[in-house]
């Protein structure tokens, strides 16, 4: 070591004997509380520790001490109440004699004299709201904090938040109790307070003790800098005997006040003033090598926050990870019970020739008799291997088709059972994309569809016998006709009622399009269920979605009962919308989303319902004009515009004419009306008049003639009945006036035959029995006057 060196010690310790020295011949102020004194305790409310009882004397751990020791010491108590912060201005101005209950701090030190033994030991706890969960520091990032102004407490959260570097609002609050409301009216998400205030308060508020604590301090008296340190060694002295007997009201005091006894500081036994000075000696040694440290301390400290960060980042993350695997197993546990309640099968097969089978849901049991132990290599391993031979190569070329343009597939065929029977299935089924952005696999579900396949399979055959037997009939449902046009429509209803898409049928008013729509749902799968038709037109727009959806009680003025709507009345049937370019755009959207699965609401209700109806639409007007008009949507149109069938106006088929003549007088045909004579000049004037009203007129104007005996077309009263009946009867054969009597008689019988066989569908024994002649007798005139039926 150095001269200099040495030289430097040698002067730091003189300074330090020095100074031990002159702190020993520096007399204390000599302030000693008299006995019969007053003594002035500053007084504010801390419960436990001290606050003002409902007999209006103060209460708590430190009046019972204090009051104690003045009876020992001959003292008078004189409380002198006030806020914190008035106590702590009345104490620093001497004011005051003694602040009790008071943090030591090495600030507060600076600014008045504290007793050396400690009442209690104290810390800052942190409150938060119900369902904040913060276990950390690190946790109050982003966070708003309440604090007490003054607090040492808050300070020292405050001064830690800036050494982690948190980012998080301090809110400031003029004493605990606001900082417990603010935490309640949710203004706040946490709070700082004192653990004892907190023990004591907290449980009248609605707020959630976290376990955070931090900077552990002594509850003490205090004195004014100023005054001498002889009354509070009397209060060291009386705590020392109060805490060595435990019997004593210092701990009756403790127990009376519910604080936990392993909150109270051990007696410790106090120094005399020359170890005191000899430990400064040491502690001033000590502060050389505190500051030589300092740089080693602060790279400890950063690192050792580092550390406990990361720490509390992976215990979060192996918490969510728990948590997200818990998530994981619940949703695999769910999807099973889903599956295996499923009916039908769900698989998963690779995307190969023959789909090799890598999943399959215990609704294979129920379906194709297998467990789902038989689906692997020892057993089943292609699925394949259960499709029928004729099917087969429709279902794969379905399947390839489907998934070269990216969409799902829908197929239909047979699968072999455990038992050898096959039934046939529906698959739904859509392509995995792998990650080389081509099918790596097969996912789909599979149902039983055997009864629905066999019942629409047993329809297509009789719609095709129908259809083979259409060229023999004049009728189809209540629809009447012979002509080729209305045949050709017979065919496509026959068509359409094997189908179940929705059908767009058009024409002119009174052409039949109800018929046609009632005739398509007789022949359908839903032949069963009801056909509910409705005019769009006729319905109030206003009352348009309740009269489809239905409304519950009390949904609108008026709507005393709940009432079912169109697409209720028709579930599992037919709903025929006429005239459907009458509904306006909005109702449109909302029946494009009930016909396409995605259900409907009743007006005033919130449940969903979802309609099983089968849509046949009808109108007379151009719904193209319409849709550029803007008044019929496109995705409407095209929806319902599936399958579109055209009747073609009365006046294009004539030749249907007599026949529903014919049928409109045998349903006016009673025992209380008697049918004027229908002669082959009214027959004449009915073929020749155009019908701009179609069918209907022609049923109206048959009408009139049977009650009034006169024909009217379009308002214009044609010729009586007995006028036309008296007219030449040469004429009303259409003969001319110079053909002999044989040859107007052939004629005339040739005519009539045929008028009665097409009558009467060619019905040769009616018809025979009409002419008052035998069957075979008739047959020789059909073949003499070459009369040709439909099938000749």
């Amino acid at each position: 070591m150095s001269m200099d060196s040495r030289r430097v010690i040698d002067a730091f310790m003189k300074t330090v004997l020095y100074l031990f020295i002159l702190l020993l011949l520096i007399p204390a102020p000599v302030c000693r509380a008299s006995s019969g004194s007053t003594l002035h305790v500053g007084a504010y409310t801390y419960k436990p520790l001290l606050f003002k009882g409902e007999n209006g004397h103060f209460s708590g751990v430190y009046p019972d001490i204090i009051e104690v020791i003045a009876r020992r010491e001959g003292l008078t108590i004189e409380y002198v109440e006030g806020s914190w912060t008035d106590c702590l201005d009345r104490l620093e101005s001497g004011t005051i004699d003694l602040l009790p209950a008071i943090a030591y701090s090495t600030a507060r030190a600076e600014r008045f004299r504290f007793n050396q033994e400690t009442v209690l030991t104290n810390w800052g706890r942190l409150y938060t709201r119900p369902g904040m969960h913060i276990e950390s520091f690190i946790d109050l990032d982003g966070k708003k904090i309440a604090v007490y102004q003054k607090g040492i407490f808050s300070e020292s959260l405050m001064r830690l938040a800036r050494q982690i570097g948190l980012n998080c609002t301090f809110v400031p609050a003029p004493d605990y109790e606001t900082i417990f409301q603010m935490i309640e009216t949710d203004q706040v998400d946490a709070g700082v307070a004192n653990n004892l205030f907190g023990r004591a308060n907290a449980p009248n508020y609605r707020v959630k003790r976290s376990n955070v604590i931090f900077m552990p301090t002594e509850l003490r008296f205090a004195a004014p800098r100023q005054a001498s340190s002889e009354l509070l060694e009397q209060i060291d002295n009386h705590l020392a005997q109060l805490k060595a007997d435990k019997d004593s009201v210092y701990y009756q005091s403790i127990g009376r006040w519910a604080i936990d006894r392993w909150a109270v500081e051990k007696r410790h036994k106090r120094l005399s003033r020359w170890i005191l000075i000899a430990l400064t000696g040491a502690l001033g040694l000590a502060a050389v090598f505190f500051l030589a440290s300092m740089w080693l301390r602060h790279q400890v400290r950063q690192k050792a926050i580092a550390l406990i960060q990361s720490d509390q980042r992976l215990g979060l993350e192996i918490e969510a990870k728990e948590l997200t695997g818990k998530a994981l197993r619940e949703k695999d546990r769910m999807l099973s019970t889903l599956m295996g309640n499923l009916p039908g099968m769900a698989y998963r097969c690779q995307a190969d020739d023959k789909r090799t089978i890598d999943f399959v849901s215990q609704g294979c049991t129920a379906l194709l008799e297998y467990s789902t132990n038989d689906f692997g290599p020892a057993h089943i391993e292609f699925l394949n291997r259960l499709v029928h031979p004729d099917d087969l190569a429709v279902m794969t070329a379905g399947i390839a088709e489907a998934t070269a343009q990216n969409d799902p597939y829908r197929l239909v065929y047979r699968m072999r059972t455990g038992s050898g029977v096959y039934k046939w299935v529906c698959d739904h089924g859509v392509g995995v994309i792998g990650t080389d952005q081509k099918v790596a696999a097969f996912e789909g579900f599979i149902t039983d569809i055997t009864q629905q396949q066999e019942t629409e399979l047993a329809l297509r055959r009789e719609n095709e016998r129908l259809q083979g037997t259409l060229d023999d009939r004049f009728r189809l449902g209540q629809m009447i006709g012979k002509s080729d046009a209305i045949r050709r429509i017979y065919g496509l209803i026959v068509k359409a009622g094997a189908s179940r898409d929705p059908v767009m049928i058009t024409g002119e008013s009174g052409t039949g399009k109800e018929l046609a729509a009632r005739a398509i749902h007789d022949l359908s799968c839903r032949a069963e269920k009801p056909f509910v038709p409705v005019n769009c037109g006729a319905i109030t727009q206003s009352l348009l979605e309740s009269e489809f959806f239905g409304h519950v009680k009390g949904a609108f003025t008026g709507a005393d009962a709940p009432k079912a709507g169109l697409l209720d009345a028709a579930a599992g049937g037919t709903l025929f919308l006429d005239e459907v370019g009458d509904i306006d755009t909005a109702m449109q959207v909302k029946l494009l989303r009930a016909i396409d699965g995605g259900g409907y609401t009743p007006v005033g209700a919130t449940q969903i319902k979802h309609a099983d109806v089968r849509i046949i639409a009808a109108t007379n007007k151009d719904l193209v004009q319409l849709m550029e008009k803007g008044r019929l949507r496109e995705d409407f149109y095209y929806r319902l515009n599936v399958l579109p069938i055209h009747l073609p106006p009365l006046r294009r088929r004539k030749e249907d004419i007599p026949l529903l003549v014919d049928h409109f007088l045998e349903k006016y045909d009673d025992d209380d009306t008697h049918l004027p004579p229908f002669t082959g000049n009214i027959m004449e004037a009915f073929c020749a008049y155009h019908w701009p009203g179609n069918v209907r007129e022609l049923q109206n104007a048959v009408h009139r003639y049977v009650v009034f005996g006169t024909l009217t077309f379009a308002g214009k009263k044609m010729a009586t009945t007995t006028a036309i009946a008296n007219s030449d009867p040469v004429n009303q054969s259409g003969m001319m006036a110079t053909t002999d009597l044989r040859t107007a008689t052939a004629r005339f019988e040739k005519q009539y035959i045929q008028h009665l066989l097409e009558t009467h569908q060619w019905h040769r024994g009616k018809v025979a029995q009409i002419l008052g002649i035998n069957r075979k007798t008739l047959f020789t005139k059909i073949k003499n006057h070459r009369i040709k039926g439909p099938r000749d």
